[in-house]
């Protein structure tokens, strides 16, 4: 691992301030969540219904611990065949990019990239990114007291890496974008909770994107919502409870496997 996970949350408050602190260059909490706010159709001070603050578009920040021991139960469901080195990331819904920074911190991927719906929000991720060096230069010392860093001599070193390995894209999972994707990601992590779901709790607008474009072998966490078997090309792998202030205390994160080449993309 490039940093632990203490280290990395250090470089993420810095990257990613909560909603009072005013950090040059990078977006604070606030003003993430009234992006995320805006792509749902809601305005400052508008009042709306519990139910129109869920779905598809409901902008949230999911915790990185629990992301990362998502990201472990995936990798040891059976065998990868390479190293994280070898292996790409694909955060889908990626809002501001934080876990996508997160990805490329705490893991080797040689590639972690985020793929979001909202200009808006994608914008702020590729200011938060461009700004990262900066911001924990600004820091000071000490960021890397938890982690190794991979030998790096600074902090502005490790993010300065990380932020190399990071893609981001504006554009939907179901599009042309999204098919390209999926068909190259190794790691898929999807933070769904108050995702629209059918019966059983199952992502069926996902489902099908994933059927119909993932990567053989490809490995995908989703939060709270599971995937079908996509006619047989979606395996469930498990599930394991983590910790998530957002859901009111925890979420399941469930694992899925793709299996068997996909058909022929329509792209």
């Amino acid at each position: 691992r490039a940093l632990g996970v203490p280290a990395a949350l250090d470089v993420l408050r810095h990257v990613y301030p909560p909603p009072r602190a005013a950090a040059a260059g990078v977006p604070n909490y606030a003003k993430r969540f009234a992006a995320g706010r805006r792509f749902q159709g809601i305005e400052f001070g508008q009042a709306v219904s519990a139910s129109a603050l869920e779905g598809d578009k409901t902008y949230g920040e999911f915790p990185l611990e629990g992301f990362d021991a998502g990201l472990d139960m995936a990798l040891s469901s059976g065998a990868q065949g390479e190293g994280e080195e070898g292996l790409s990331f694909l955060d889908i819904g990626s809002g501001a990019g934080r876990l996508v920074l997160g990805a490329a911190l705490c893991r080797r991927f040689h590639r972690c990239v985020g793929l979001e719906l909202s200009t808006e929000l994608h914008d702020l991720a590729v200011t938060a990114h461009e700004a990262a060096v900066a911001a924990v230069a600004a820091a000071g010392g000490g960021i890397l007291a938890q982690g190794d860093g991979d030998g790096a001599s600074s902090a502005e070193e490790v993010v300065g890496a990380a932020v190399e390995r990071c893609e981001l894209v504006c554009g939907d999972v179901a599009g042309a974008e999204g098919a390209h994707l999926l068909g190259t990601a190794d790691v898929v992590f999807c933070y769904a909770s108050t995702w629209e779901a059918q019966e059983g709790n199952v992502l069926v607008g996902l489902t099908d994107a994933i059927a119909a474009f993932g990567k053989e072998g490809q490995r995908i966490v989703t939060s709270d919502r599971r995937l079908g078997d996509g006619g047989g090309r979606i395996a469930s792998l498990g599930h394991l409870e983590v910790a998530n202030p957002e859901t009111g205390g925890e979420s399941i994160l469930y694992v899925h496997e793709v299996r068997g080449p996909a058909p022929p993309s329509p792209f």
